[in-house]
């Protein structure tokens, strides 16, 4: 039987995404919010009807969109399977709704805002209903995203990684707990036996047991605190550094709709699952250890009691399922709050030069001021829950403890209990309540370490741009050709159509165009950051899809029209940290670009570091290091899109010069650009037009 599912949003711009996602999983499959919002062109702006058609399209599923004129709801009635609505709501604000069930007067609708199913009246939906509709189903050959995803095996190989710290940790844990039962054990052999009988030598023997297992106890105890910090380091060190390392692996075009500052704030979420997998199953495994001993020696203490006990499961079981319920949903609020707003923080603090040249900057401080109130206040919100739950997982043992002295004083007055047995019991209890008040308390961890997985997860499952290429050998230039190309960004129209061009090699192409036409994507698929729909870029008779991109990225190279520097060193910069770099090399590519004056006036020369993203230089000495890093690199290639757009005649006849040479020397040039005297140069000109 199918299962309504509910997915949650992620932010106010997922809701399509995570529509997508439910219906797949009422079909069976699970998919994560990342693949669906990049095969959906999700934006800051949220997702387009086509983008959901594009996804579905992208994920193996068939969709079609439908467009009710009247807005009627009446339809609906026919439907046997989830559909997808495009909503308006009160507000102005644009929003998707899964339908799953609809009658004559009431719907179920899964809301991605709030992550459930409610129901709406026929003629609330009415109103809120666009008349956009969107059927989808899975193709019957899809295999991929089947079943379940489930993480318990990466759980369970980064444990692993600790080899033996993380056994010797949870050993040291148990061992602690043995100790401290030990201590009522002693208790109640001294007030039942040793002090009734005054026996001095007795009393001196297991006080100096004690002091021994209590000894022991530390000794352990700081053992464990060792082993668990390693474990930790472990464990943190191989997340943190694969999903660095991930990143680094997926296509230029995933950066594109996401800030540095989100995408820094999910190495916090690797913190968040190394607490809990070394120190929240910690607790539960030794939490189970605990009651089980407790529980045994408190029935061979007195049944009664222990019975009595028991009856108390019921309470702490039924905090810890409220608990569970709604720190799942605060968490996340908790943890997508803190990351927008640690995006606008450091998206306001790069960007201070604009902010603070045009005076916005109180209104952008507001901005984040807002952003942050609205993650205090819900970070206030499940603090409170967690103060309520807690306090409620203490009253029930305080309860319980009441109920042991009261009962148990009861069952001494009929001779059934000793005070000595009383007195053990009651140091019990506290081995039996507090592992379920720690179990109530570990809701909030278990909800911000699922949270945490699902969004770390989420980006290590995306698949890197590497694969499987066919060996090919790129030592020599080849004409580039465009054949019947189509491409659009995901959720957009077309901005290539049947698009047929042929880039000669060893010469100079000029491509020009108003803004907006496609020449800047031209650039970016030949530097493979997309891939086409239809059609196939060349390279002689190879498909560029099919060249290893690491070998590819050699033979090709490109100025962008923004260029961008590394924090480091000029040096660094241009030879892109190049462990034995050729500082000749770089000098004699330096002067050939009339930056050697440039480099004598700095009091580092090639030392000198050029700040984040080359703040330290002006924008021209930026573009020219980024035409020298190309150069250094010495590809077959060379893309240069609005490169001389920062620079003066001077240096712009420099540049030029320095291409012809380029071509003289049988390197293919492709040079975007508007200015006129720059199109000069070109053996053949490409004009584009808006879909081309």
């Amino acid at each position: 039987m199918r299962r309504r599912i509910n997915i949650r949003q992620h932010d106010r711009t997922d809701c399509a995404a995570a529509c997508i996602a439910s219906i797949a999983g009422w079909y069976g499959y699970s998919i994560p919010l990342t693949v669906i919002r990049e095969a959906s062109g999700t934006s800051a702006y949220g997702t387009t009807v086509k983008g959901i058609l594009d996804a579905c399209r992208e994920i193996g599923f068939m969709a079609k969109g439908y467009k009710s004129e009247t807005g009627d709801t009446t339809p609906l009635l026919g439907l046997g399977c989830p559909a997808i609505l495009h909503i308006l709501k009160e507000n102005g604000d644009l929003h998707f709704y899964v339908l799953y069930k609809i009658n004559g007067k009431n719907a179920i609708v899964m809301d991605p805002a709030e992550g459930r199913r409610i129901k709406k009246d026929i003629d609330t939906l009415q109103k809120e209903w666009s008349g956009y509709l969107v059927i989808m189903r899975p193709d019957p050959d899809l295999t991929q995203f089947r079943g379940k995803r489930g993480h318990f095996s990466k759980y369970a190989s980064l444990l692993l990684l600790t080899n033996r710290d993380y056994v010797l940790s949870l050993a040291g844990a148990a061992a602690y707990i043995v100790a401290g039962i030990c201590t009522a054990l002693f208790l109640q052999h001294i007030i039942d036996d040793i002090l009734p009988a005054g026996d001095m030598t007795a009393l001196g023997f297991t006080g100096a047991l004690m002091i021994l297992v209590m000894a022991a106890a530390l000794f352990v105890g700081y053992g464990q605190a060792i082993f668990t910090l390693r474990a930790g380091i472990s464990i943190d060190s191989h997340i943190i550094l694969k999903y660095i390392s991930h990143l680094f692996s997926l296509p230029v075009g995933f950066f594109k709709g996401r800030g540095a500052g989100e995408l820094n704030s999910r190495i916090g979420d690797s913190m968040r699952i190394r607490s809990f997998l070394i120190e929240g199953v910690t607790t539960i495994l030794t939490s189970v250890l605990t009651l089980a001993v407790s529980f045994v020696l408190m029935f061979s203490f007195y049944w009664k009691l222990a019975l009595m006990t028991l009856a108390f499961i019921p309470l702490f079981c039924t905090v810890y399922i409220i608990a569970g319920k709604i720190n799942r949903k605060t968490s996340r609020e908790i943890i997508e709050s803190a990351a927008e707003f640690e995006e606008r923080s450091v998206e306001g603090i790069s960007s201070i030069k604009v902010i603070k040249y045009f005076g916005n900057g109180e209104h952008y401080y507001r901005n984040i001021e807002r952003q942050y109130v609205t993650f205090a206040d819900k970070l206030y919100r499940g603090g409170r829950y967690l103060g309520i739950f807690a306090t409620s997982a203490d009253a029930v043992s305080r309860l319980l403890t009441v109920c042991l002295i009261l009962v148990g004083s009861l069952f001494i007055f009929k001779g059934d209990l000793s005070v000595g047995e009383l007195v053990s019991f009651y140091s019990l209890s506290s081995f039996f309540s507090g592992p379920l008040s720690q179990l109530v308390g570990l809701t909030d961890e278990l909800a911000e370490f699922n949270t945490a997985s699902e969004r770390i997860f989420e980006i290590l499952d995306l698949k890197s741009e590497g694969g499987e290429f066919l060996p090919y050998t790129l030592d020599k230039c080849e004409d580039i050709r465009f054949q019947n190309v189509e491409f659009a960004y995901p959720g957009c129209e077309p901005l290539l159509s049947n698009f047929n061009i042929i880039i000669p090699k060893g010469q100079i192409t000029v491509i020009k165009g108003a803004s907006g036409c496609g020449k800047s994507s031209l650039a970016s698929l030949l530097m493979r950051d997309y891939k086409v729909q239809k059609g196939k870029i060349t390279l002689g008779y190879a498909d560029i899809n099919q060249i290893d991109i690491s070998q590819w990225r050699d033979y090709i190279s490109i100025v962008p029209q923004d260029a961008d520097l590394i924090s480091g060193t000029i040096l660094e910069n241009i030879t892109c940290y190049d462990p034995e770099p050729d500082v000749e090399r770089v000098i004699n590519i330096l002067e050939e670009l009339g930056m050697r004056e440039f480099i004598s006036d700095l009091q580092m020369g090639l030392l000198t570091r050029t700040g984040e993203h080359g703040c330290r230089i002006s924008g021209g000495q930026r573009q020219r290091i980024a035409l020298a890093r190309v150069l250094y690199r010495n590809p077959f290639i060379y893309i240069l899109d609005e490169a001389t757009s920062s620079l003066d005649g001077e240096s712009q006849s420099f540049i030029l010069r320095k291409l012809k040479d380029l071509r003289n020397k049988g390197k293919t040039v492709i040079l975007i650009t508007h200015n006129k005297e720059n199109a000069l140069i070109a053996d053949n000109t490409i004009t584009m037009s808006a879909h081309s």
